[in-house]
């Protein structure tokens, strides 16, 4: 599995030219720890991928007056409300609120 950037490059282009099969997960950037949910989700669980729950650019909110935009696909949680974090990220967004740009 190659994981993109964002922008994207098109990493996968050098091993389309070698003649090598692709797969693709979607037209929306996912994180790599999403990316690799969906391919267990696929591979493992032998779920189509048309059938997993996705949120596209989700905002996550700390408070009323404190939020991130994240510029990705997320696979939606069982509720169908928020999207699936790794362990920590909630947490981690929230003290990267706390820093400043030093110019």
């Amino acid at each position: 599995m190659l994981t993109g950037d964002d922008p994207p490059r098109d990493r996968t282009g050098e091993l389309r030219a070698l003649g090598f099969p692709t797969r693709h997960l979607g037209p929306v950037q996912m994180t790599t720890d999403t990316a690799l949910g969906v391919t267990k989700l696929v591979v493992v669980d032998k779920i189509p991928l048309d059938e997993i729950s996705y949120i596209d650019f989700p905002t996550i909110r700390f408070n009323a007056k404190e939020s991130v935009e994240m510029p990705f696909r997320y696979i939606v949680t069982s509720d169908g409300k928020k999207p699936l974090l790794p362990p920590g990220m909630k947490e981690l967004l929230r003290e990267d609120l706390n820093k400043g740009f030093d110019f």
